[in-house]
C-alpha cells in the first residue's frame, strides 16, 4: 500500500506544480535545453510582416511574435490552459537565443550559412521554419565545425 501512496503523492505534486509554473521559469527551462525542444507552429499574418512562432513546453505553448512596425520587435505570450494568452516579459536577446538554439541544434553550420545566404531550399516544414527564424533574427553565423 505504501508504494501506491507515494506514487499518488508524486503524481499530485507534479500536477500541482505544473499548474503553477511561472512563464519566466518555463523560458528559463527552455533555454537550458540548448535548442532541444519542439517548434509546434508558425504563423505569418496578413499585415505584411508580423510572424509568430509557437514553442511547445511541457505544460503549454509559448508564442514568440516578431512585429515589423513597433519599437519592441518581439513579444511573447504563454498559454498553459489555465491562464491562456498571458503576456510574458522577455528580452529580445532571449528570444533570439532560444530560436537560434533550436536552429543550431538541428542543422550544421554549413547548412545554416546556406540558408542565410539564400542558396538553400526548404525541403520540409522544419526547413521552412528554420529559414524563417534565420530571416527574422538577422543573425550572421560563423562556422566552427
Amino acid at each position: 500500500m505504501k508504494p501506491l501512496r507515494y506514487l499518488l503523492l508524486g503524481l499530485f505534486v507534479q500536477v500541482c506544480l505544473a499548474e503553477n509554473l511561472e512563464p519566466t521559469y518555463v523560458i528559463s527551462e527552455l533555454s537550458k535545453r540548448n535548442g532541444n525542444f519542439d517548434v509546434c507552429d508558425i504563423q505569418a499574418f496578413s499585415d505584411g510582416g508580423t510572424t509568430s512562432i509557437c514553442v511547445a513546453t511541457d505544460y503549454g505553448k509559448l508564442w514568440l511574435t516578431k512585429h515589423y512596425d513597433t519599437e519592441q520587435n518581439w513579444s511573447a505570450v504563454y498559454d498553459d490552459n489555465k491562464y491562456p494568452n498571458g503576456p510574458v516579459k522577455i528580452l529580445y536577446s532571449d528570444v533570439e537565443a532560444l530560436l537560434l538554439g533550436w536552429v543550431e541544434y538541428r542543422y550544421s553550420c554549413a547548412t545554416i550559412n546556406d540558408m542565410q545566404s539564400g542558396t538553400s531550399e526548404a525541403f520540409s516544414r522544419e526547413d521552412l521554419i528554420a529559414m524563417t527564424i534565420i530571416d527574422l533574427t538577422h543573425t550572421s553565423f560563423v562556422c566552427e565545425d
